[in-house]
């Protein structure tokens, strides 16, 4: 009898236990895609040029090339990153927030800064000072000694002579004896040899708004020295101080009156103001504005290196000057700031909607912008159980991508309606699919039909669209979210609950529809606002609120409200069920587990994980790879699947996900073998089922091509020396 033979006789003898997983995506592996659009400051050091960014560091070697980026995920702790500076040892340093990094491209230390209850502090600025770095936050100013203890935090300062306290410090400014601050609250200095005298308000003179109506409000964003002068940068523009023995002033520069101030970066002989109208090049001699070939846009900051005058600009966007007119730079990250929708199709290609901007394809490491017309922005992205991907938006209905192009449905083509004060405003705010059919949750609809459904096999067809409405029992007009099941319908609305139809029919012969409302009144839902809504793989009806989680239970006809853990929640922004049944539930405050198993949390925020921040607007699980894609305002996180870490040790193998759960043609259980091999399929009776090659995957078919039954199945791992090893995997079709 052969190995394979063996170790079969050996599994159907014994008594089969299912041990399930908690957790498909157990080892807790994060990757963060993040826009480096968003420019804050530059440093050019050793030939590189270093971005600090809100969407993480950049290190720049060629314009032409890609960068190194360092988000929270390899080092940094978090992407929001305001400074970069080199003290004299040669050492960087990054404020990040809540953080100041010691920076090194091999390992680097955080620092973490908190307020008296807990909270991270914003870090805006970094200046170096010999062993201590002086730190503005948005809660005053902190001196960090470099030296005691491997660095640590000293003494906070937040009153400024006459300046309201603890304001926010945008920018330091160091001269030989004294230290300068641009804050929320106006420009202040003192004499910096005596840290503690610096904790007096009498040690500090303050200018504000009050005292110097010319400055327009208190608000400071930047403040330098040039030839001795110290000019200050606001809103309102570029202005000089003047200090004399009897007489205390501010100047405005008449080359940026008016003209909102966003930098000053000062050279040996000239500095360079970057405001709303432009760049402006101030010598000793004169001044004026440095033209800008090619540059419409308004720039925020930059610098020249080898040659290049490179710039960011307030529309967002990485430019340089290199053939006279300036160029993007092409390796920025995400296409747009703001994730607000996401979802993965059958072949693992990301899908992503933008606020005001634009939805992107991502596949091969590659963006590429479609060509969606948004309206105001993007409201959901949806992959059906038949592959295909759905594009929603606030303004112009649905569009299908296909193959041969993108397809749009709105008001001319479909049973998507315009908005009351608008008909040709087509706003849908959710997709869904039960396979069959597609339907949208259209908002505020000038016909009282919220609800457009399509038949997918029909949709070209005027005929394949027909509506659900006021006249099914769907009154209120102010629909937020949608969830299908076979037959059922779930809508979500804006303070009046929940409705549930039950819907038979079809779009071509006609739908009907029997729709019941529920309430927090009727039925214990915690809250009438409905977020999300998503049926479990048991087929119940979870809610997600602004003020919490409920879940439909059928034993008491009733909902129960789910208690999530601290601090998640209450506003809940997102749910997805894994195959396993566990939940996904994102909100305004981070992302909770809650396993099928035990109902246990775990959750994940900024601080204890590779969150890229706590504020969710989307769940989508990669049902070929489990992977869970989570967008933030801030860019997208990626939790990686247990799949991805695959083992050389036969005798280790696992069926990932198990139990494995088909809830349409592509799903795919897979093993972590990470050599070749076969793996063999068998009943608990011993029949083969298939045998396929390791990294396929099994569809939970057998070798006819027929669909197998939920089940327990036996499998054996055979790796090319003839080595066998064996386990067990439980299917369910739902």
């Amino acid at each position: 009898m052969d190995n394979t033979k063996i170790l079969l006789k050996g599994l159907i003898t014994v008594f089969v236990v299912v041990t399930l997983a908690s957790s498909v995506l157990g080892q807790r592996e994060w990757q963060s895609l993040t826009s480096f659009r968003d420019v804050r400051k530059f440093l050019l050091l050793d030939d590189t040029l270093w971005v600090a960014t809100a969407g993480g560091l950049l290190a720049v070697n060629d314009a032409r090339q890609q960068g190194i980026s360092y988000v929270n995920t390899n080092g940094l702790g978090t992407v929001d990153i305001r400074d970069i500076i080199v003290d004299n040892d040669g050492q960087k340093w990054v404020a990040g927030k809540g953080r100041l990094i010691k920076f090194s491209p091999e390992i680097s230390k955080q620092h973490l800064f908190f307020d008296a209850d807990y909270n991270l502090l914003e870090l805006y600025c970094l200046a170096d000072d010999a062993d201590n770095i002086w730190v503005g936050t948005d809660f005053g100013l902190v001196r960090f000694n470099k030296v005691n203890d491997g660095g640590q935090r000293e003494d906070t300062y937040i009153d400024f002579g006459n300046l309201n306290s603890s304001p926010l410090v945008f920018d330091i400014l160091l001269t030989p004896d004294s230290i300068w601050l641009a804050t929320s609250a106006g420009l202040a200095v003192a004499d910096r040899r005596d840290f503690q005298a610096l904790k007096q308000f009498t040690s500090w003179e303050g200018f504000g708004v009050a005292q110097y109506p010319i400055l327009g409000n208190d608000t400071i964003v930047s403040v330098a020295q040039f030839q001795s002068d110290i000019y200050v940068g606001t809103s309102q523009g570029l202005f000089r101080l003047i200090r004399t023995a009897i007489d205390t002033s501010f100047s405005q520069v008449s080359s940026v009156a008016s003209s909102r101030v966003f930098d000053i970066v000062v050279t040996t002989d000239t500095m360079f103001v970057y405001n709303a109208n432009g760049l402006n090049a101030i010598t000793t001699t004169s001044d004026g504005l440095l033209p800008l070939p090619g540059f419409l846009s308004r720039a925020t900051t930059g610098l020249v290196w080898s040659g290049k005058r490179w710039l960011s600009a307030v529309d967002g966007g990485l430019f340089y000057n290199d053939t006279g007119f300036f160029e993007r730079y092409q390796y920025t990250g995400l296409p747009s700031e703001n994730p607000l929708t996401l979802t993965v199709d059958h072949s693992g290609g990301l899908y992503v909607g933008f606020g005001k901007d634009m939805f992107a394809h991502y596949a091969d490491s590659v963006w590429t912008p479609l060509p969606v017309s948004l309206g105001d922005r993007a409201t959901d992205a949806f992959t059906s159980d038949d592959g295909r991907v759905w594009l929603a938006t606030w303004g112009s209905g649905v569009f299908l991508v296909t193959d041969s192009g993108i397809i749009n449905y709105d008001e001319n083509n479909s049973s998507f309606r315009g908005i009351e004060s608008a008909p040709q405003f087509v706003v849908v705010r959710d997709v869904a699919s039960d396979g069959v059919n597609i339907y949208g949750a259209s908002y505020l609809t000038l016909n009282n039909f919220a609800i457009g459904v399509g038949d997918l096999a029909n949709l070209d067809d005027v005929n394949g669209w027909d509506s659900l409405g006021s006249i099914h029992g769907i009154v209120n007009p102010f629909v937020n979210t949608i969830s299908v099941r076979r037959g059922q319908i779930t809508v979500g609305t804006t303070g009046s609950g929940l409705y549930v139809c039950d819907v038979t029919g079809d779009p071509l012969t006609g739908l009907n529809a029997t729709c019941s409302l529920y309430t927090e009144q009727t039925s214990s839902l915690v809250s009438n606002t409905i977020r999300e809504l998503e049926y479990s793989p048991t087929g119940n009806i979870w809610v997600g609120t602004n003020f919490g989680l409920s879940r439909w239970d059928a034993s008491i006809d009733r909902f129960v409200s789910v208690l999530l853990p601290e601090p998640i929640g209450p506003d809940i922004t997102a749910l997805e069920f894994d195959p396993l049944g566990n939940a996904w539930i994102g909100t305004t405050s981070g992302l909770a587990f809650m396993s099928a198993i035990d109902g246990s949390f775990e959750t994940f925020t900024e601080a204890n994980s590779g969150l890229v921040s706590d504020e969710i607007t989307d769940i989508a699980l990669d049902r070929k790879s489990g992977d869970l894609y989570i967008s933030t305002g801030v860019g997208i996180s990626i939790l990686k699947s247990e799949l991805r870490k695959r083992t050389s040790k036969i005798e280790h193998v696992n069926a990932v996900p198990n139990p494995f759960v088909i809830k349409s043609d592509a799903d795919r259980v897979y093993f972590n073998f990470g050599q070749p091999g076969t793996v063999t399929i068998y009943s608990v009776a011993g029949e083969l089922i298939r045998t396929l090659q390791v990294g396929s995957g099994w569809d939970g078919r057998n070798k006819r091509g027929e669909k197998v039954a939920s089940a327990v199945y036996l499998f054996v791992i055979t790796d090319r020396e003839g080595t066998s090893s064996q386990g067990k995997l439980f299917l369910v079709r739902d």
